[in-house]
């Protein structure tokens, strides 16, 4: 997926990632499955642009 697997782990136990590897697990999901990609953006981010 090209995340390094320190990322996710840190990520896992409750770390928050940073934003670059927030763009990184986006563009990762993305090629997986471009819904899931939307869903996490929705679900981290919340609807903060639609106020």
């Amino acid at each position: 997926m090209g995340i390094s697997r320190a990322n996710v782990g840190r990520w896992y136990h409750g770390l928050d990632p940073s934003a670059e590897n927030i763009a990184q697990i986006t563009q990762a999901l993305k090629t997986l499955n471009p819904l899931a990609a939307k869903e996490f953006v929705r679900l981290y981010l919340g609807t903060i642009i639609e106020d």
